[in-house]
């Protein structure tokens, strides 16, 4: 089974990477807060300082272990040393601070656009994702992966990350068998 990863707003805080931060630590010509290509910034990565929020209209404060945004994860420590083993060869972990605490962003730098149905996909006349579905014969195994049919904005797992999640009591996100670009 393969699910879509997305952010649990109505309990937790979403992480949001500001375009000053995001300068300062990778330079003036980045746009790594809202560039969602798979391209590796660890080589040039400074720790950054991260903020959350509530996109939701009640009272939510608290900071999950695990959130994704523009096809990216913020992961905690927490969830770092639980997931680390399994999605180390997925991507990687950029650490960032938030309240005082450490973190990361994991940059999912897997692709599995080759496994795409494009006879099931869907786009309607604006171009907006209707719905996405694999062939999970093609899928090479990635426990996470995104496609350039989205433009990367959606990571996608498959079971075997869900259960670990699951396992180590790690929240933040719903695991959505729905793969539409309907958040």
């Amino acid at each position: 089974m393969i699910y879509s990863l997305r952010p649990d707003v109505k309990k937790f805080l979403w992480f949001n990477i500001d375009s000053k931060e995001s300068r300062r630590a990778l330079g003036d010509d980045t746009l790594f807060h809202m560039d969602e290509s798979p391209v590796s910034y660890l080589k040039n990565w400074q720790t950054m300082e991260i903020e959350f929020y509530s996109s939701s209209v009640g009272k939510v404060s608290a900071i999950p272990d695990i959130s994704q945004r523009h096809g990216r994860l913020f992961i905690s420590q927490e969830a770092h040393a639980k997931l680390q083993p399994l999605i180390h060869s997925c991507g990687e972990f950029l650490p960032v601070t938030y309240n005082q605490e450490h973190g990361y962003i994991f940059n999912v730098l897997t692709l599995s656009d080759d496994a795409l149905d494009l006879n099931l996909c869907k786009k309607n006349e604006w171009g907006e994702i209707e719905w996405i579905a694999f062939d999970e014969q093609k899928l090479p195994g990635f426990p996470l992966f995104r496609i350039e049919y989205d433009n990367y904005m959606a990571v996608f797992c498959n079971e075997q990350f869900k259960q670990a999640c699951e396992d180590a009591g790690l929240q933040g996100v719903r695991f959505s068998q729905d793969l539409s670009g309907v958040p």
